[in-house]
């Protein structure tokens, strides 16, 4: 038998806690975790202490911390019994951890590890793991510790029916998230940046905080609309989108003409308005009648910053929402697979389907015509 495959991997019990304190005593000379936090530890249901063992005895543990309302994971503790160095329990305890941590909903995983701990720092870069921050005299010796994070989410088979369209400009996410629907659904619809800039043009809100106008939800309902296909339009509330985003009152005035005549459309095209907050449960029988949708999400869940993006759902079951993001960025040796049919916990899309303090959600539902719901 491999000694990887002889790595037996569980939760901790209560049993293990004097195991837990010799490997703790053994392992580290510093920041030790007490008996009082391992009992904690062993009883919350915010964190995943496992433990690997061999002939009953302790070879090593890991310990992932879970933030209650927030997609964000840490590891807090990685001890291996010197004696077994080198056997490849550090990779199987990482392994568990980060399955621990998706299962709890989680799509980004942070720790923290010592600046002259080469060994672990080796072993988390080539997990992907990145650095975001160094802090100085972190530890109780006075060391720098250097803070690191990777992103949870995994590749899995892609749907057959995944057309791509990226975003040629940084504020037309809206419509080629609509683009990528519209081809699902037609395969003669253009997938050209000149379409791309037609629907911002028909959609757009004219003015943001900065730079171009974003796209109105009521925009490209229309848009969807206008193009032959069966449109309906979910909106959290009637006040007007993004208008708190506008800096001054003439541009206020403005968008509100906007907006209202967007609204008046609307109207003149019978198209369905659900004033409703948006649920998953919501979009789930919207794709069980063959509609597909492109929802508002912040981009806080995915990037850690707070941008209203449109990406287009490209299909759900129990456990996930997949996804295809218009946007991706050269820069960061991004491409577009890793932007098609990405898997996000429900629960985190959930959290996902808010922007802003007002708590804004929105989706644009489109299917063939004559419609099918």
């Amino acid at each position: 038998m491999s000694k990887k495959s002889a790595i037996k991997i569980r939760p901790a019990t209560p049993a293990d806690l004097q195991q837990l304190l010799n490997l703790e005593n053994e392992c580290f000379n510093y920041d030790r975790l007490s008996q009082r936090s391992f009992k904690h530890f062993l009883k919350t249901s915010s964190a995943s202490l496992l433990v690997s063992e061999a002939n009953d005895t302790l070879t090593g543990y890991g310990l992932v911390l879970f933030h209650r309302g927030t997609s964000l994971a840490r590891i807090y503790s990685l001890a291996v019994d010197p004696v077994h160095a080198g056997q490849g329990i550090g990779t199987e305890l990482m392994n568990a951890l980060e399955t621990a941590a998706i299962e709890a909903d989680n799509i980004f995983i942070r720790l923290e590890v010592a600046e002259n701990n080469t060994i672990a720092l080796q072993l988390y870069t080539n997990r992907g793991y990145k650095t975001t921050d160094k802090i100085p005299n972190y530890y109780e010796n006075g060391e720098t510790a250097i803070r690191m994070e990777r992103n949870l989410i995994k590749k899995l088979s892609r749907s057959k029916q995944c057309p791509y369209y990226r975003q040629t400009t940084e504020f037309t996410c809206g419509p080629a998230a609509l683009i990528m629907a519209m081809k699902s659904i037609e395969k003669t619809t253009p997938t050209t940046t000149a379409e791309e800039l037609n629907i911002w043009r028909e959609a757009t809100t004219i003015f943001m905080a900065s730079g171009h106008g974003g796209t109105s939800p009521l925009g490209l309902a229309l848009a969807a609309n206008n193009r032959g296909f069966w449109t309906e339009l979910w909106v959290s509330g009637e006040k007007i989108p993004f208008l708190k985003s506008v800096r001054t009152q003439a541009k206020k005035e403005i968008y509100q003409v906007v907006h209202q005549e967007f609204e008046r459309q609307l109207k003149d095209h019978k198209i369905k308005k659900h004033i409703q907050v948006l649920k998953i449960e919501h979009l789930e029988e919207v794709y069980k009648q063959g509609a597909t949708a492109i929802v508002l999400i912040s981009t806080y869940q995915l990037d850690r910053e707070k941008r209203p993006h449109w990406v287009w759902v490209v299909k759900i079951d129990a456990h996930y929402v997949y996804i295809n993001d218009p946007f991706f960025s050269e820069d960061d040796f991004e491409t577009s697979d890793a932007k098609r049919f990405i898997p996000v916990p429900r629960t985190a899309f959930q959290r996902m389907m808010r922007y802003g303090t007002g708590k804004l959600s929105s989706a644009v539902v489109i299917g063939p015509r004559p419609p099918v719901i």
